[in-house]
């Protein structure tokens, strides 16, 4: 059974995308972790792969789908203390899993997505929260062809957040016709497939 897991995300608590200085009030929209799992329980993989952690919102959300049908591996990457803007704690996630019984699903794996992806990985799903932009879906639509994608992002909305602006990102739906992505949650920041 699904647990809305109450852990602070780029999906679940994200000032809509507005710069933090602006101090304005959290956006929240939990639905987006009951897609996750949704999807988890729809494609049945055995092993998923996730990059992107930050406190454990979508681990939490994933283990939740794979404990549900009883049993798979999820190996979450973040670089942890070596990412110089907002990352992952790996002592937080720990306790988030230990909170909601789901530390024999979860392993949490040091690693950066470029090197990982350089080489093809046994997975059958993977979950990509990584300050996904049009570059980073497109590179991953041609080298990751033996899984799904899921993604964060794939709105408008999300390619006119402040950092894909100020950053000059180039925007993730640019390249919706040439992946092939389908977008699962238009409300902000978005979640979309890329299905195999």
């Amino acid at each position: 059974m699904y647990i809305e897991p109450k852990i602070e995300s780029s999906y679940y608590c994200s000032n809509k995308g507005a710069h933090p200085s602006r101090n304005l009030l959290p956006y929240f929209y939990p639905k987006i972790g009951k897609t996750i799992y949704d999807v988890i329980m729809d494609k049945k993989p055995k092993i998923v792969v996730e990059f992107g952690v930050l406190n454990g919102f979508s681990t939490v959300c994933i283990a939740q789908a794979l404990r549900d049908l009883g049993g798979g591996k999820l190996y979450s990457y973040d670089l942890w203390e070596n990412y110089p803007y907002k990352r992952g704690n790996k002592q937080i996630v720990s306790e988030n899993l230990e909170k909601y019984g789901l530390t024999e699903f979860v392993e949490l794996c040091d690693g950066d997505f470029n090197d990982w992806c350089s080489e093809k990985h046994e997975c059958d799903l993977l979950h990509l929260d990584i300050n996904n932009d049009g570059n980073i879906i497109s590179m991953v639509s041609s080298n990751i062809d033996w899984c799904d994608v899921l993604f964060e992002g794939g709105t408008y909305e999300r390619d006119n957040c402040w950092w894909m602006k100020e950053f000059n990102r180039r925007p993730i739906t640019d390249v919706k016709e040439a992946v092939g992505y389908k977008v699962l949650v238009e409300e902000f920041p978005g979640l979309s497939i890329i299905e195999r």
